[in-house]
């Protein structure tokens, strides 16, 4: 049998081993701790110099877009807009910037000898101004605040720049060539815009404009997405009478489509259903449709 004192001397023995191996184990822990730390700190370091970067390149590109503006020496190209506005630009931003105004001012064209582009007569010189702001910065200023205005600088854009389409006629993207080209930048920012700011309220009015001028197969999907998911009060919309006067086919697409959802009640008018909201629908938005297909063969 071994002594009290062995024993003891045994016990003291395992408990410093024991306590030597938390020790390392603590140092460990802290020299990762120590490493996470200066991770973090470098990245924070690192972050906020991209930060300062990013910004820098921001106030720079915020200060290209504001060169575009009244005419002066500083400016090599005039775009004379229908209203009478003349707004002073760079061709070199612009020929950077868009295969567009590359073709336009690097040939014997009329703009190139005389500095001067006539602006399309369709479209505001405010709309203009707007592209010529995207242009100067790379597709990278502020859109405009306004709805309507990104509308027509989609419009805008996507008439100098139009998509590819293959053999029927689906949208394959743009024709890029391979090169920076800012209208596709500025025409994908401007329907991120237009599908993020997308509701019930707005979404016929933007589809009858997008349809109309063909400016975006992305914006229209998503605004006859959300026409389907509001079906039930579209007949009260403002602008349902237009939407079935000019898009008559996706309007009947839209009444088949919710009728199919409703009870067959609510389909003959009669019974329960017909005196719900949702019984009334049908009825109203078949009058709308049926009135426009009408007024089409007449024509």
């Amino acid at each position: 049998m071994p002594s009290a004192n062995a024993s003891a001397m045994l016990q003291r023995q395992v408990a410093a081993r024991a306590w030597d191996s938390m020790h390392t184990q603590l140092e460990i822990v802290e020299q990762r701790i120590s490493e996470a730390e200066a991770r973090a700190a470098a990245a924070e370091e690192r972050a906020a110099e991209s930060a300062a970067i990013a910004d820098a390149r921001g106030r720079r590109l915020r200060d290209l877009a504001e060169l575009v503006g009244a005419p002066t020496d500083a400016h090599d190209v005039t775009f004379r807009c229908a209203d009478g506005t003349e707004l002073g630009a760079s061709r070199l931003l612009l020929s950077y910037a868009s295969a567009y105004y590359r073709a336009l001012f690097s040939r014997e064209t009329a703009e190139s000898r005389s500095g001067v582009v006539i602006a399309d007569a369709d479209f505001s010189s405010a709309t203009h101004a707007a592209l010529l702001r995207q242009l100067h910065s790379f597709g990278e200023a502020e859109l405009p605040a306004d709805a309507g205005a990104v509308l027509e600088l989609l419009k805008l854009v996507a008439k100098l720049h139009p998509p590819v389409r293959d053999a029927d006629g689906d949208e394959e993207g743009t024709a890029d060539g391979g090169h920076f080209e800012a209208l596709t930048l500025v025409l994908s920012r401007c329907e991120d815009a237009l599908t993020a700011a997308l509701d019930g309220d707005n979404c016929l009015d933007v589809l009858l404009h997008v349809k109309a001028d063909a400016s975006s197969a992305r914006v229209a999907a998503a605004a006859e997405a959300l026409i389907r998911a509001h079906a039930n009060e579209m007949p009260a919309h403002p602008c349902w009478a237009r939407f079935c006067e000019e898009l008559p086919a996706d309007a009947a697409r839209l009444v088949d489509g919710t009728a199919r959802s409703l009870p067959e009640a609510e389909h003959r008018g009669s019974g329960v259903g017909a005196a719900s909201a949702k019984g009334g629908w049908f009825a109203r938005a078949t009058a709308r449709v049926s009135g426009a297909a009408r007024a089409s063969r007449s024509e």
